[in-house]
């Protein structure tokens, strides 16, 4: 929203107040895991609607350019996700495995980070300035 059109998020978060509930409400009638499917089905079917009206309206990035840095960021979380699950169960007691999956996802999705974007530190460093 750098370029001043903050009106365009409210309305959009506007519509989602309509619309989360209603997905909830649907996916609540088969238990957590429904409620987990009905929010990442509308994930899937707000992807294109929220690339339109957020992100090319405002800055005119094309489907395909922003279709790769999500990828790029999802691959990421995802390897992280997968390398640090396998890496819990070799520890018993929920808490160590909540520490060795934090630990180890961080410093994974940081690393690869790093790797795959090399302006990321001058980005963070900027902010912290």
């Amino acid at each position: 929203m750098a370029k001043g059109r903050v009106d365009i998020g409210f309305y959009w978060n506007l519509g989602l107040l309509f619309i989360f509930p209603l997905f909830i409400y649907v996916g609540s009638f088969n238990g957590l895991y429904g409620v987990a499917c009905a929010l990442l089905l509308l994930g899937i079917l707000l992807f294109i609607p929220n690339w339109y009206f957020q992100i090319y309206n405002v800055c005119k990035l094309k489907i395909k350019a922003y279709t790769y840095i999500i990828s790029i960021v999802l691959m990421i979380s995802l390897v992280s996700s997968t390398i640090s699950f396998l890496f819990q169960y070799f520890v018993d007691g929920y808490l160590m495995k909540f520490i060795i999956f934090l630990v180890s996802f961080l410093t994974i999705y940081l690393g690869l980070i790093k790797t795959y974007n090399k302006n990321i530190v001058t980005v963070f460093k900027k902010l912290i300035r």
